[in-house]
Formats: structure tokens, C-alpha cells, sequence
């Protein structure tokens, strides 16, 4: 449906409603996106049904296809370098070192080594390296 005139203001209580029908049964807009999209009413349910379709859309990239997919892409020749080229740009290593140097990346990191559990990991660590090298 072709809409030439898109009229100025909020569209009226009547029409939203009936748009709003249209939307959830997934029929087509009986008036043009744009002008509906003025009325909060019907923005809130437009965001909700296109937020249920988002979650189809996430189980699709948990399917085996899309990870195949996506696995052979990661391993393509144009990726990896593309990839290199990123990681070794000067903007990645400047955008880098300054997430290093903050107090939100040092604090993290010193409750990350003060942990219990990095203590008990880093303390196997060494005793298997001892024993490797006694061998």
C-alpha cells in the first residue's frame, strides 16, 4: 500500500489501535511507518514484536548451520587477514593501551589475582611446572 501524503501530527487513538491489531497478527500498515511511529502507544508494541522476532533471529545463530557457517568464514584467508590487519593497526593498540592504563582495568585486575581461586590455580601451576622440570 502506497501512502503520497504522509499527514503532519500524531496520528488518532482509532487508527493506532487498529494498526497495532494489524502488527501482532502480522498483517500489513494500514498507515505509513513513519506516521505511526509518532504515537508512543504504538512504538512500544512495534519495538515488542520486533523484539520477539529478534529472539528467532537468536536462535537461529545458536543453530549448527549458522555456527558452520560462521566457522568456516573465521577460517577464510580474507578474514584472518583482515583480522591482522586490525589487531596490528595503530588505533587497536592505542585504544589498548589505554583501557590498560585504567583504574577500572588495574582494579579489576587486582581482585582478579587476589581471588582465591587464581591463587589455587597459579599455586597447581607451579608444582606441575616443578615436577616437570625434576623429571
Amino acid at each position: 500500500m502506497m501512502f503520497p501524503n504522509i499527514p503532519k501530527g500524531k496520528p488518532c487513538d482509532s487508527l493506532v489501535t487498529q494498526n497495532i491489531r494489524n502488527v501482532r497478527q502480522g498483517k500489513e500498515l494500514n498507515a505509513p511507518l513513519a506516521y505511526l511511529n509518532r504515537s508512543c502507544k504504538f512504538r512500544k508494541v512495534w519495538d515488542i514484536v520486533n523484539n520477539i522476532k529478534g529472539l528467532k533471529s537468536q536462535e537461529y545463530r545458536q543453530s549448527d548451520k549458522y555456527k558452520a557457517y560462521h566457522k568456516a568464514y573465521q577460517q577464510s584467508d580474507k578474514y584472518k587477514a583482515s583480522q591482522k590487519k586490525y589487531l596490528q593497526s595503530d588505533k587497536y593498540k592505542a585504544s589498548q593501551k589505554k583501557y590498560r592504563q585504567s583504574d577500572k582495568y588495574k582494579a579489576s585486575q587486582k581482585k582478579y589475582r587476589q581471588s582465591d581461586k587464581n591463587k589455587a590455580s597459579q599455586k597447581a601451576y607451579y608444582l606441575r611446572m616443578k615436577e616437570a622440570r625434576t623429571k
